[in-house]
């Protein structure tokens, strides 16, 4: 259905795209139609009203009210209109890195990037949200509500964020450290660090979530109640308006709020506390203890009894599961299940160091007292997890039922979202290429990129670029470790179609290279006073340690050629000969901030240009290529969610191409938002998302304004 979309009426087209491009689920009132939403709200705002209403209807039905509406109600919408439509594109896995992932109370996925805030229903698949930072602030920490659609976000400069029923994020306050961020389940109060007096220990303060004011201050880690009313800390209970008094916990440490009680572990033993009457209930207990806050139950294993304990909460009765022999002793972890009563128990083999390893589980039948092993690699269970809120859970119950979302850290694509039972039911974005190595060649006017899994023989190569012949064949080699007359157990680094070996002895690097082209290695060479930063069969490049880089141009045989020097204090420590081999490009750094690329002549040593480099983060980048026309880096590598490449102009240090490299094909887009897809377009388009200023749209709605082809061609 996505690709009828093109074919539609343009009334049609913008009720659909509501709908999202591949509808999966469909909610609506029987009275709500298409109509009345595009005229009176906002395409988010429509897809949310859609959403809230209780009767489901078929999707065809729901369709089939899409109809233009009669005339003389709203001016009509053509399809030019529509074509006028300022259209960006937003590449997933590079704008769009997961950082931190949490449940609205809408069932919405909500997750942080690095330009804001990402939310969106994979379930159904309807547009997507980004709603953005301003620029210059990062996020740092995340909570939503379980009750309302509030989101909080504080971030690095120490700003608190708020987002409610879907707007815009709104700034509310300066707050202290992002460590502390709650938001109450009516969605009215936000728990954050506050900024720290000078010699003052850290505190936590509670916000109004609206405006942003400060109504009192308490001790760290605060977490309110399901009511709202009150709030526990590490030291104490207290109610978020103050008119009762604080309940200090003593030697007693808060676990979690359940059956309208506080959950405070003591020693040998579980205390209740109801902080309305601040009566207080103990409960005899051994072992670590464990709480189900969905079940109402505390859990624990004694390893002097070798039993488990299941606790109702909050009248205590008790039941008692014998284990088999050593299970307390070595005991891991308590699971709950996803459905029906058992306990899954996570235990282990300790050698004689006391260290667990051979982890096994145990289903545990607590009604039949019984237990029962089963196979840790099968075991599909719901961590019990102590936080009532969304803060840390990837589990919560969503009004399409109990969910679980996979998500890395960081985050990787696709986010799965799965029922009670561990079946998939939706994925959003494109395949992961989280542990996806990367190797560039830059050659016919385009670049040659060969990508494979970490510890995977399969190797897929894509060209970005006009076509050039041989790729299949002569692209690189196969592994990472080869052996040659240059040296055994050699390790291969790659750069514009050569490679350079360093041999290594004793687990000690040494300072020597082969000169190679076409992946055919002449002789070693051994530099001595420097480094060797890159070579081809004629030429090896070698540059000194230290501020201010002295440069010398070598043969194999290890006559120099050429030399210069690079002052200024610069540490130069990557170099790439252009692809015509006429001079070399050095990747330098000042102090630091400041970072360019020297062009060096390679027959006379004199400085031909620089260009500044404005790459985002502290970290390297690396240097892949460069060219007369084009410069090649890719980001750092332990900062990678998607490998991915920008192409710089040289002299302006102006970026012309962003380049993201996915399992199986890659996405160059240019400054003007245009898109050119190479290698498998069906998975190169899950990673793109079409974004007009308030939605994220499946790419099919905006192919035809932004896909290119045959633009992609590089001046080297």
């Amino acid at each position: 259905m996505a690709g009828d979309l093109v074919h539609l009426s343009s009334a049609d087209r913008a009720c659909r795209t509501r709908l999202g491009a591949n509808v999966a689920h469909a909610v609506a009132a029987a009275r709500v139609s298409c109509f009345a939403v595009q005229a009176e709200q906002s395409e988010y705002d429509a897809w949310m009203q859609l959403r809230r209403v209780a009767v489901v209807v078929p999707v065809l039905t729901l369709l089939a009210g899409c109809k233009s509406k009669p005339p003389g109600t709203t001016p009509a919408r053509d399809a030019s209109a529509d074509a006028g439509t300022p259209v960006s594109t937003v590449l997933l896995g590079r704008e769009l890195d997961l950082r931190d992932v949490r449940w609205s109370s809408t069932g919405d996925v909500i997750a942080t990037t690095r330009v804001g805030v990402l939310r969106f229903a994979p379930e159904i698949d309807a547009p997507a949200r980004l709603l953005r930072l301003p620029d210059g602030e990062t996020p740092a920490r995340l909570a939503t509500s379980r009750g309302a659609d509030v989101v909080a976000l504080v971030t690095e400069s120490q700003r608190l964020f708020v987002s409610r029923d879907g707007s815009e994020l709104r700034a509310i306050a300066g707050v202290g450290s992002p460590a502390t961020v709650d938001v109450s389940d009516d969605g009215t109060l936000i728990a954050v660090d506050e900024p720290p007096a000078p010699g003052a220990a850290r505190t936590a303060g509670l916000r109004d979530a609206v405006t942003g004011r400060q109504l009192r201050t308490f001790d760290i880690f605060a977490r309110f109640d399901p009511s709202s009313k009150f709030v526990a800390s590490s030291k104490l209970i207290a109610s978020v308006d103050g008119t009762s008094a604080d309940i200090p916990l003593g030697d007693q440490h808060f676990l979690v709020w359940v059956a309208g009680h506080a959950a405070l572990e003591a020693k040998n033993a579980l205390v209740l506390v109801e902080p309305a009457t601040r009566t207080t209930k103990r409960i005899p207990m051994c072992g670590r203890l464990e709480v189900d806050v969905e079940r109402s139950r505390a859990i624990g294993v004694c390893e002097g009894r070798n039993t488990l304990e299941v606790v109702a909460l909050p009248g205590g009765e008790r039941m008692v599961v014998p284990l088999p022999p050593k299970v307390a002793h070595n005991f891991v972890a308590v699971f709950g299940a996803r459905e029906g009563d058992d306990l899954f128990v996570q235990h282990g083999e300790a050698n004689y160091a006391g260290e667990i390893h051979e982890l096994k589980a145990l289903r545990v039948d607590v009604a039949a007292r019984k237990t029962e092993a089963v196979p840790l690699e099968t075991l599909v269970v719901r961590e019990l997890g102590g936080d009532h809120t969304l803060e840390s859970a990837s589990s919560a119950q969503s009004p399409r039922g109990r969910r679980s979302f996979e998500v890395g850290s960081p985050a990787v694509w696709p986010v799965r979202i799965r029922d009670v039972r561990g079946l998939e039911l939706a994925r959003w974005g494109p395949d992961s290429a989280l542990g996806l190595t990367s190797r560039v060649r830059a050659r016919e006017r385009g670049l040659d990129l060969e990508l494979a899994k970490v510890g995977v023989s399969n190797v897929a190569r894509v060209r970005v670029g006009p076509p050039a012949p041989g790729i299949a064949e002569d692209l690189v080699p196969k592994s990472d470790m080869a052996k040659d007359t240059c040296g055994q157990d050699a390790h291969v680094r790659l750069g514009n179609g050569r490679m350079l070996w360093y041999p290594f002895d004793k687990q000690e690097w040494h300072p020597v290279a082969c000169s190679c082209a076409d992946f055919v290695c002449t002789k070693p060479f051994e530099a001595t006073g420097g480094r060797v930063l890159d070579a081809r069969a004629d030429i090896v490049v070698i540059a000194s340690t230290g501020n201010g880089t002295a440069i010398r141009f070598v043969d194999p045989g290890g006559t120099t050629r050429t030399s210069a020097t690079i002052g200024d204090a610069a540490s130069c420590k990557q170099a790439r000969l252009a692809v015509d081999g006429r001079s070399a490009g050095f990747y330098c750094t000042r102090g630091d901030d400041e970072r360019e690329l020297v062009e060096i002549d390679v027959a006379t040593g004199k400085e031909l240009r620089r260009t500044p480099l404005g790459l985002p983060g502290p970290n390297p980048w690396t240097l892949e290529a460069m060219g007369k026309g084009a410069i090649v880096f890719s980001p750092p590598r332990h900062r990678w969610i998607s490998p991915g490449l920008i192409v710089l102009e040289p002299s302006t240090g102006r970026r012309i191409v962003d380049v993201l490299a996915l399992p199986n094909a890659a996405v160059a887009r240019f400054e003007d938002g245009k898109v050119e897809l190479f290698g498998d377009e069906a998975s190169a388009a899950q990673a793109i998302r079409c974004d007009d200023g308030r939605l994220l749209l499946p790419f099919v709605t905006c192919r035809d304004r932004v896909q290119v082809k045959g633009r992609f061609a590089l001046d080297l």
